[in-house]
């Protein structure tokens, strides 16, 4: 194995991703940690001037490369201090269709809050949304948390959703 190059595109690492996941090896993405996807995928969902809802607070780095890298304008979903930032998905859903957003992009369990949105929260922000926005669950943080399933069922559910994982944190396996 030291003499060959590792394979171009990881077909075996995403079959073996697909199949321990339940999905569709075509609907799996590898890339070199989380950053990595969002700088390869993004680009390809949005366009400039087009409206992007996003969590806030919620981890920076989304905004800067939607607002600032691609031009888009950014929708902020605001979580309310009061209600201990726990995101309510009728309100997100809300505030994202009013805008006509494209995409809407969380993160699950929220950064920094932590606070999180299970599956029934999160059929419930799909249903209030219109059917050309697509959604970016960043479930980075997902493994540290206990009792909230991950969103990727959604995957095979509705073609909107997408789920970006990360092996960096919970498995320190950066890049």
């Amino acid at each position: 194995l030291v003499k060959t190059s590792p394979p171009t595109h990881g077909d075996g690492l995403r079959a073996a991703i697909a199949a321990r996941h339940g999905l569709d090896p075509g609907n799996v993405l590898i890339g070199g940690g989380s950053s990595s996807l969002m700088f390869l995928a993004l680009p390809k969902l949005i366009a400039r001037g087009d409206a992007v809802a996003l969590l806030d607070p919620m981890y920076g780095e989304y905004r800067h490369l939607a607002e600032h890298v691609l031009g888009a304008r950014i929708v902020p979903c605001e979580l309310q201090e009061a209600a201990g930032f726990r995101p309510d998905p009728r309100a997100i859903a809300a505030t994202a269709t009013a805008a006509g957003s494209k995409l809407l992009i969380l993160t699950n369990p929220n950064s920094p809050t932590g606070q999180c949105l299970d599956l029934a929260g999160l059929r419930t922000l799909l249903a209030g949304l219109p059917h050309d926005c697509r959604v970016w669950i960043d479930e980075t943080y997902i493994d540290f948390v206990l009792d909230v399933p991950t969103a990727e069922p959604l995957v095979r559910e509705d073609p909107r959703v997408i789920v970006a994982k990360s092996m960096s944190k919970f498995f320190a396996l950066s890049g």
